[in-house]
């Protein structure tokens, strides 16, 4: 089911992308879709949570468990790009075929949520053009976006 739910979000929106909400297996999605190409300058990101202006998204963020910037952008999980070959057999979704909605009762797929995840995670990679600012904290990121134990990345780094 997850892999046509993100076939049909990817189709409606190609520079889309997904994050984990936690810093574990088994943490929900989110998919973040937008038309147009996206940025995230992570100095700025990192900066701008240090304002006082701020104050409240920055504690808000830390009671949920991202006590950085780099640690909310370490959720990253991958793009269309990346998830390409994994989705490549997906059913789309469309108003002629509700198999999703029907299929969503049942709570298929319940109990395989750290399976799932550990295989979309393995095809994920840094994503160059995403994410920019200094080289230190480029590099920064892609420490945290390291694996947990127990999950084999295919590919690392830029």
């Amino acid at each position: 089911m997850i892999k046509s739910e993100l076939a049909t979000f990817f189709e409606a929106f190609p520079n889309g992308s997904i994050w984990s909400t936690g810093a574990g297996l088994g943490s929900d999605i989110v998919a973040l879709g937008q038309y147009g190409g996206c940025q995230v300058n992570l100095n700025e990101m990192e900066q701008r949570l240090e304002r006082a202006g701020y104050k409240r998204v920055a504690q808000s963020l830390r009671e949920i468990g991202f006590p950085t910037a780099l640690d909310l952008c370490a959720g990253y999980s991958g793009r269309a790009l990346d998830l390409g070959p994994w989705l490549r057999d997906a059913e789309i979704n469309h108003d002629q075929n509700l198999r999703l909605e029907y299929l969503a009762g049942f709570t298929l797929n319940d109990q395989l949520n750290n399976p799932i995840y550990r295989t979309l995670i393995s095809y994920r990679r840094f994503p160059n053009g995403l994410f920019t600012g200094s080289p230190q904290v480029r590099e920064a990121l892609t420490k945290l976006m390291v694996p947990q134990p127990g999950i084999r990345e295919r590919r690392v780094g830029g």
